[in-house]
């Protein structure tokens, strides 16, 4: 049958559907059919490996050269299971340099993870390294490349991707204090010795009978993927998340998805005005959740750091009182605001008023070492009288 005669003969068949008649007409054309093989762990981890070293080392050293050929050479027998191991690039380069150490370390992190969330798509897993690669930059470009782990990122973009509405309840949680109660209760779980893994497995025997008491969800510790993610290095409980956060911005908008943009503009507005905008805006901003709380105080927050006349109070500084109120989580962020403003033309208001806001231990201490010296300026004597409780004479 002529090419035009099969046109004919499926041009009446386009009713069964777009994706039926897009099939049935290829199959006509075709006559192999082939799947190109998604990549496997061993050809993940050696695909990882490469690019990860491309990307930190000169590609056309002779170096590089010799570990693609290993990469090369390693692919033509996946199933053996060896790959890039560390032994075999040893010995053919003789060392292994810290951009290849940390090329070996990332591709042992993630290509499990990769291979399965990904299902072995190359385009995917490039896709993954190069939203890495760009957050890293990210964090060089904003100076605080040194607060940034390769390793830490990459975990938590694994949940990010695979695994969005647990992603979101550690960012969530994490937004404001850098601490995540969730991850610290899986760890806590799920890192111990062999025996206790084995109980582990079992949540409710692991975490006694009373369910008002586990500080998880049954489906958290019976999820095989949430139990692998938490086993990946490095621990995360002991890590301030809050870098990693602010460097992954470019996931979502200000706010999050769904939420109402303009209304929470107009609160903005209302907490760098007058007091009573402020107050009124505060309560409708204590019924969000604690991240979206703390996007909106990092907005009201560069507003003051970009104010030019600092001798009189900023807008904003009412507000911030309100959401101090609201979680006192933000309340040491803002004695850290205070410090950063410049001594030199900060006005009195900045050491007093605080009393009454400041109420946990760690924000009346710094506060309290701030004033002490704001105390001893000399430069500023209205802010040093006022750090020192005294008033200035004449004024």
């Amino acid at each position: 049958m002529s090419p035009n005669a099969s046109c004919l003969r499926f041009k009446g068949n386009a009713t069964s559907g777009p994706s039926t008649y897009a099939r049935n007409y290829l199959e006509k054309l075709i006559q192999v059919p082939f799947r190109l093989p998604p990549l496997g762990y061993v050809e993940t981890k050696i695909y990882l490996t490469l690019l990860v070293a491309g990307s930190s080392l000169d590609t056309g050293s002779p170096s590089f050269k010799a570990l693609l050929d290993l990469g090369r050479e390693a692919l033509r027998r996946p199933w053996d299971g060896n790959g890039l191991s560390r032994g075999v690039i040893e010995e053919r380069l003789g060392t292994v340099s810290p951009e290849l150490e940390n090329a070996l370390i990332l591709a042992d992190q993630l290509a499990l993870p990769l291979a399965e969330g990904a299902q072995g798509n190359p385009r995917q897993i490039k896709r993954f390294l190069n939203t890495l690669n760009l957050r890293l930059a990210i964090a060089d470009a904003r100076r605080i490349g040194e607060d940034v782990n390769p390793a830490v990122l990459a975990k938590l973009m694994l949940a990010e991707r695979f695994k969005a509405d647990f992603f979101e309840r550690l960012e969530a949680e994490a937004a404001v204090s850098g601490a995540s109660k969730t991850v610290a209760a899986l760890e806590a779980a799920l890192r111990t010795d062999d025996e206790e893994s084995e109980k582990a497995k079992k949540p409710a025997a692991s975490m006694g009978g009373d369910k008002k008491e586990r500080p998880l969800d049954d489906d958290l510790l019976d999820s095989e993927w949430i139990r692998r993610w938490v086993l990946v290095a490095p621990a995360l409980a002991d890590e301030d998340l809050r870098p990693y956060l602010f460097v992954s911005r470019d996931r979502k908008a200000l706010f999050t998805a769904g939420s109402n943009l303009a209304l929470k503009e107009d609160w903005i507005e209302k907490l760098c005005g007058s007091t009573l905008g402020a107050r009124a805006a505060a309560v409708e901003i204590a019924k969000l959740t604690p991240g979206e709380v703390e996007q909106i105080f990092d907005v009201v927050a560069a507003r003051i750091r970009a104010s030019t006349d600092l001798k009189k109070r900023p807008d904003g500084i009412e507000g911030l009182a309100e959401l101090c109120k609201i979680s006192p989580n933000l309340q040491t962020p803002t004695v850290r605001l205070l410090a950063d403003l410049p001594n030199g033309q900060l006005g009195p208001w900045a050491a007093t008023g605080w009393e009454k806001i400041f109420t946990s231990a760690e924000a009346k201490r710094e506060f309290a070492k701030l004033k002490e010296g704001w105390a001893k300026l000399d430069e500023n004597k209205p802010l040093q009288l006022a750090a020192a409780g005294r008033k200035r004479r004449g004024g």
